[in-house]
């Protein structure tokens, strides 16, 4: 091996390493049989002298091209398959790591393929494509033509990664990051499905996430529910088929005209209830189920605060509340709302930016205060809301959609045995699913009867999701908000 070569090394977790060393010059070639053993008892395969340098299409040096070229190689002449997991790369090259990762899907890709393993070549090829487009400058370009000129013909990869619209972002900020792009088809778990989304409820979590949250990957599909037709199931899956019409729950991936999601994450929806109704469900409903009753424990004849009764959760509650026998008291942003607020059982409306709602509640409640408080806002009005409770009140807390400072001094509670407790819908989706699949096929069966309501403030085309979500942050809402792909 020339002493000029640079180095870089494939390797997984188990008992075997691929060492992958290239330079500009020679053709390329296995240095000993495949699954040969080396000294250290581990597999081998030392591939040197790159048969050429890899050039991206402003025509400069791309060595991670090279390093794509390499790893395609190493996925034919190997027995084994070579790993993702990635230690190391030419130290004297500044291409960042995607590049190299692109390499090595793509080398998973064609072993896969090679030994007719269908499900893992399909689950390979989008992540082909989605690393395509994570690989920065030319990197992808290069990688997409390698692709094209070493599997096109022979393997047929390309031709096999479905693409659908979505609203992605790279980087989280203002609704501006949002941007309409092709990405790869979801894929199909064992115990999932693949819905054709026809409405996406837009969440507070979901502005919040794209704000400033956690990203599951670049790009980032955000969105917590949806709604729609059920195009494909897993081979596990034995209580849905295709052409189900669902509603379904998830981490991110909404906003798209495709989502995969676990069998267990959907319901279905009833006659008489549309898929925009259906979308605004899951998410919205079971939490304001489990704050009022799981959680809040609230019973006929008690008082609950309903902060952002305009919002969806906060519509929910105040109907779900009204519904079990409670007095309902609700802030809201201004007078037209608050008439609207009325007709789902809203018997108190609190105008917050004219009167402090504290001292307001104090009145109402003739300085006796309320049985428990759903907030959903957060920052200084959850502060103030332990000030709405009365003996043995209960808070619940539920989002910061203020974006607020969530500084608490718990002092306000010890003096009347007050409580507050934090409530995260997706921890009961996942240790509590019977009961929460249970309570939310009986929440759609009360809508498609007429006895609770959803409502749809305005729709999107889901190409216009960064305008949806501007809509959202101006607070002009009452209800939900959908986009349609």
């Amino acid at each position: 091996m020339p002493p000029e070569c640079s180095d870089f090394a494939l390797a997984d977790s188990l008992d075997r390493r691929l060492l992958v060393s290239g330079s500009e010059r020679g053709p390329l070639r296995p240095a000993r049989e495949p699954g040969a053993v080396g000294g250290d008892g581990r597999a081998h395969v030392d591939l040197v002298h790159v048969e050429r340098e890899r050039r991206g299409p402003r025509g400069k040096r791309d060595p991670v091209g090279a390093a794509v070229r390499v790893a395609l190689e190493v996925a034919v002449v190997h027995e084994h398959a070579p790993q993702r997991h990635v230690v190391g790369l030419d130290r004297r090259s500044d291409v960042a790591l995607p590049g190299l990762e692109l390499g090595v899907d793509l080398a998973l890709a064609v072993h896969a393929r090679a030994v007719e393993h269908e499900a893992d070549a399909l689950e390979q090829d989008l992540a082909v494509g989605a690393r395509a487009r994570e690989a920065p400058g030319p990197v992808g370009a290069d990688a997409a033509q390698a692709l094209h000129e070493f599997l096109g013909a022979d393997h047929g990869v390309g031709a096999r990664m479905p693409l659908m619209k979505a609203a992605v972002y790279y980087q989280t900020g203002k609704p501006e990051v949002l941007r309409y792009e092709d990405v790869p088809d979801p894929v199909c778990a064992p115990n999932g499905v693949v819905i054709d989304v026809r409405a996406i409820a837009i969440e507070g979590g979901d502005v919040l996430n794209r704000a400033g949250g956690m990203m599951a990957a670049k790009p980032h599909i955000v969105g917590y529910n949806c709604a729609g037709v059920i195009r494909k199931v897993g081979a596990q899956v034995t209580d849905r088929k295709a052409g189900d019409r669902v509603c379904a729950l998830m981490m991110h991936g909404s906003h798209a005209e495709r989502a995969a999601v676990p069998v267990a994450a959907t319901w279905l929806v009833p006659e008489g209830l549309s898929f925009a109704q259906a979308a605004c469900v899951p998410v919205a409903w079971g939490t304001a189920h489990d704050c009022l009753f799981e959680f809040g424990r609230l019973k006929a004849g008690e008082c609950v605060l309903v902060q952002a009764g305009g919002s969806g959760v906060g519509l929910a509650c105040v109907q779900l509340a009204k519904r079990a026998g409670a007095v309902v008291y609700s802030t809201i942003g201004s007078k037209d709302k608050l008439e609207r607020l009325k007709e789902f059982g809203c018997d108190h409306g609190i105008l917050y930016r004219e009167v402090d709602f504290a001292d307001a509640i104090r009145e109402l409640t003739k300085g006796k205060g309320v049985d428990l408080v759903v907030d959903a806002v957060g920052g200084d009005t959850l502060q103030r809301s332990l000030l709405c409770l009365g003996y043995r009140g209960r808070a619940i807390t539920v989002g910061n959609v203020s974006r607020g400072d969530m500084k608490l001094d718990p002092a306000p509670l010890a003096p009347g045995n007050r409580s507050l407790t934090g409530v995260f819908f997706g921890a009961e989706v996942a240790f509590q699913s019977a009961r929460v699949r249970a309570m939310l096929d009986g929440i759609l069966r009360d809508l498609a009867r007429g006895e609770l309501r959803t409502v749809v403030d305005r729709e999107f085309p889901l190409r216009e999701a960064a305008a949806a979500h501007a809509y959202i942050e101006s607070r002009a809402a009452f209800g939900r908000v959908v986009l349609i792909p």
